[in-house]
């Protein structure tokens, strides 16, 4: 329960300030998102002022309501907010939605792992659904979710050329944009530039309990530390995650660096799993 707040905090943080700015005066240009470049920014804000308009049209009505009521009301419109997130600009406005989650690379192919292969990604399709509904307070029923949780794509590519790659040369597959399947998810998308992939380590867990997660713009040089009194290296540019987490990371990456959120190595070892929280 602890990670569902974390995540819901994270979002309502980005909407509070959008409503703070609106609320001062009602055609004051809302907090810009931080998930579309600066020079997005203006066709992007009509937008997000029309929908944070409407939103307080519905909650301040001649009938009077309290002010937990306006925050309540508010505040179920997260889904909504991620949506606004997730558009496309162009030149006359808007090019529609863009698809959220991850590419996942399979590089395991050893005994019974197609089996373990499945059974991940039936995990983190499941969790991914169930934590979308609980950041966001939606039920099943509510339009806005159904709409967002359609845009939920996990990008599976199996394939046995890519067996036994390491994570460097799959860094290196995802940046050229090359091989079955074309670009990846996310690979023009900021700070949500971060893949999945799926070893004989990961595929070995019948729990199916790990997956590991890379940060595409890694590169070791920005990590060392210029002062040794600090201590060693503590990022590498990856971590070991919870297959039920991702729709946290996608939360957590609209605000965060994943080097940010990456538990630390001990002695260049990977002994901590991310399971969502910071």
């Amino acid at each position: 329960m602890e990670k569902v707040k974390q995540a819901k905090e994270a979002m309502g943080r980005r909407f509070s300030s959008d409503l703070a700015a609106l609320s001062v005066r009602r055609h004051t240009r809302p907090t810009l998102s931080e998930s579309l470049e600066p020079a997005q920014y203006a066709t992007a804000c009509t937008s997000r002022l029309r929908h944070m308009s409407a939103v307080l049209d519905r909650t301040i009505s001649p009938l009077g309501r309290t002010r937990l009521e306006l925050f309540t009301t508010t505040m179920n419109t997260l889904a909504q907010q991620w949506l606004d997130e997730l558009l496309i600009p162009s030149d006359y406005g808007f090019a529609g939605y863009r698809h959220w989650g991850f590419t996942i690379y399979r590089t395991g192919y050893g005994p019974s792992s197609n089996q373990q292969w499945q059974r991940l990604l039936e995990t983190i399709q499941t969790s991914a659904h169930d934590e979308a509904r609980s950041v966001t307070e939606s039920t099943k029923e509510d339009p806005t979710f159904q709409e967002l949780w359609s845009l939920f794509r996990l990008d599976a590519r199996s394939d046995p050329a890519l067996a036994g790659l390491n994570i460097d040369q799959l860094r290196q597959l995802y940046n050229s944009s090359s091989g079955e399947g074309g670009q990846p998810m996310n690979a023009d998308f900021n700070l949500h530039r971060i893949f999945l992939f799926a070893d004989d380590e990961v595929l070995s867990d019948p729990a199916a309990s790990i997956v590991k997660c890379v940060d595409a713009d890694y590169r070791a040089e920005d990590y060392i530390p210029r002062n040794p009194r600090v201590g060693g290296q503590r990022y590498f540019g990856w971590m070991r995650m919870e297959p039920r987490s991702v729709a946290y990371l996608w939360v957590e990456l609209g605000q965060f660096n994943m080097s940010d959120i990456a538990p630390p190595t001990i002695g260049g070892s990977h002994l901590v799993t991310w399971k969502g929280q910071l």
